[in-house]
C-alpha cells in the first residue's frame, strides 16, 4: 500500500499531470468552452478571440451594450455571416443604424458587439456603411486598430458581395465557349463595382493600348494592301525601259487570296483604333462619375468594340502571312517545274532554302495553333474562374470556414447551447437568411 501511495504521489506531482489538472481547472472556470459540442468544433465555428458569443436576447452581454435598441434586430442576422451571408445592395441600402449594429454585433458570434453602439450613436445606417472608412471607424469611437482593421475587412467583403451580382450568376465557359468569346471579346465586360471614375481609368489605358497596337498593325496591313498590284520601276531617262515583276513575289490566286485578306485587317485595324480613340473623346466629354456611369451602362457591349475589332484583323492578317510564307516565288514551299521524266530536280541550295522555309512555315502554324487554339481560350477561362472563386469565397464572412452550418450559441447562465429560432417569433428570416419586414 505504501509502494502504491508513493506512485500515486508521484504520478500526481509529475508536469503532465499538473498540466492537465491546470487546463482542466481553466476550462471550468470558463464557461464558453467546457459546454461545446465536439460536432460544432469540428464544424470549423470560430469562437471569438474575447471569449464572447452572440446573445440573441441580450443575456449575456456586456454592461455597455446590455439594453441597446439594436438587440431586438439580432436574429435578423443570426445567419448573415454563415450560412446564408447578405448579397443585396438594396438590402443593405434599407438598413437603419439599428440594422447595422445589430449586424456588426452579429460577427464572429458577438466578438466586435461593444463597437456596434458607436454604429447607433452616429447614426451609421446601411447606405453610410458602404462609405465607411478605416480612419471613420476611429472617428466613431472604434479605437482598437486590431478591430478596425478586421472590421474594415469585413465591411469590404459586404461590399464586394453586394456589387458583384452578375458575378454570382457566371458560368466558366468550355473551350468552345472561350474560343467565341475570343471574338466577340465578352470576358472584357465582366467587371462590376466598380465607381465612375475608376471605369474612367480602365477605358482610357485600355483603348490607348488597344489605339496604340491597332495603328502599327494598321501601318503595316496597309502597305502589303497597297503593294498587292503589279510594280513597274522605270528609269528616269528612258522611260521605254521598265522593269515590272508580280508583287511580293507571288502572282494568281495566292496573290488574289493576299490582296483580299490584307485589305479587310487593314480595314479592321483602322477601325479598331478609329473606334478607340472615338470613346475615350467622349468620356472625356462626360462631367462627373454620374454621367461616366450612365454612359458605360448604355454602350453595354459596344464597349469592346476596338477589342474585337483589333482581334478579328489579327487573325485576318494571319492569313496573307501563311500565303505568302507559301506561294512566295523565291523562298516558297513549292518545288520547282518537273523535268521531261517528272521528277523535279533540286540543287542542294534549293533543298537548304526548302528545309528552312518549311521549318518556318511549321514554326508559324504551331504558334498560330497554339495561341488562338489554345493559350487565349485557355487565358480566358481563367478570367471567368479568377471571379468565380472570388465569389465563392466571399460567400462566408472573414473568419468563418465553408461550409459552417447555421448553428445560433447562446450565452445563458448554463453556458453555451443550441438554440432553434421560434418561427412564431415577432421577427423573421426568410428562405435566404435576409431580413423580412425591416423597420
Amino acid at each position: 500500500m505504501l509502494v502504491i501511495g508513493s506512485f500515486s504521489l508521484r504520478l500526481a506531482l509529475s508536469p503532465a499531470a499538473q498540466r492537465m489538472a491546470k487546463e482542466k481547472e481553466q476550462d471550468e472556470d470558463n464557461p464558453y468552452s467546457s459546454h461545446l459540442n465536439p460536432d460544432e468544433v469540428k464544424s470549423g465555428v470560430r469562437i471569438s478571440r474575447r471569449g464572447k458569443t452572440l446573445s440573441l436576447s441580450g443575456a449575456g452581454t456586456s454592461q455597455a451594450v446590455a439594453g441597446q435598441p439594436y438587440l431586438k434586430y439580432l436574429p435578423l442576422f443570426q445567419e448573415a455571416h454563415t450560412a446564408h451571408p447578405v448579397n443585396s445592395k438594396k438590402e443593405v441600402d434599407s438598413w437603419s443604424e439599428l440594422h447595422v449594429a445589430a449586424w456588426i454585433a452579429a460577427i464572429n458570434f458577438g466578438e466586435f458587439e461593444e463597437w456596434a453602439p458607436c454604429f447607433v450613436d452616429h447614426v451609421i445606417d446601411g447606405n453610410a456603411l458602404f462609405k465607411v472608412d478605416v480612419n471613420m471607424l476611429d472617428e466613431i469611437g472604434i479605437h482598437n486598430l486590431g478591430d478596425r482593421m478586421v472590421l474594415m475587412d469585413v465591411i469590404d467583403q459586404l461590399k464586394r458581395r453586394c456589387s458583384k451580382p452578375g458575378t454570382r450568376e457566371l458560368e466558366v465557359p468550355g473551350w468552345g465557349g472561350c474560343f467565341i468569346k475570343m471574338f466577340t471579346f465578352d470576358w472584357a465586360d465582366t467587371s462590376e463595382g466598380k465607381s465612375g471614375a475608376e471605369i474612367k481609368d480602365e477605358l482610357m489605358n485600355a483603348n490607348t493600348s488597344i489605339a496604340l497596337v491597332s495603328t502599327l498593325t494598321w501601318a503595316i496591313a496597309w502597305d502589303l494592301f497597297f503593294g498587292s498590284s503589279t510594280a513597274c520601276y522605270c528609269s528616269t531617262s528612258k522611260w521605254e525601259q521598265c522593269l515590272c515583276g508580280t508583287a511580293w513575289d507571288m502572282e494568281g490566286r495566292p496573290l488574289v487570296v493576299f490582296y483580299c485578306f490584307t485589305g479587310i485587317s487593314a480595314f479592321m485595324f483602322m477601325f479598331s483604333t478609329i473606334f478607340a480613340i472615338l470613346q475615350i473623346l467622349m468620356v472625356y466629354e462626360m462631367s462627373d462619375d454620374e454621367e461616366v456611369t450612365r454612359f458605360f451602362e448604355l454602350l453595354g457591349n459596344d464597349t469592346q468594340l476596338p477589342g474585337a475589332f483589333l482581334f478579328i484583323g489579327m487573325i485576318t492578317f494571319c492569313v496573307p502571312l501563311g500565303v505568302y510564307v507559301i506561294y512566295n516565288v523565291t523562298m516558297g514551299l513549292y518545288l520547282p517545274t518537273p523535268d521531261a521524266d517528272g521528277f523535279a530536280k533540286l540543287s542542294a541550295e534549293q533543298v537548304v532554302q526548302l528545309a528552312f522555309s518549311w521549318a518556318v512555315a511549321v514554326m508559324m502554324g504551331v504558334i498560330i495553333i497554339y495561341g488562338f487554339f489554345y493559350q487565349i481560350p485557355v487565358l480566358i477561362s481563367y478570367v471567368y474562374k479568377a471571379k468565380k472563386e472570388a465569389v465563392e469565397r466571399d460567400a462566408n464572412t472573414i473568419g468563418y470556414e465553408e461550409g459552417v452550418p447555421p448553428v445560433s450559441l447562446v450565452a445563458g447562465a448554463a453556458g453555451v447551447k443550441e438554440t432553434q429560432y421560434n418561427e412564431d417569433a415577432d421577427i423573421h428570416v426568410n428562405g435566404n437568411g435576409h431580413a423580412n419586414g425591416l423597420e
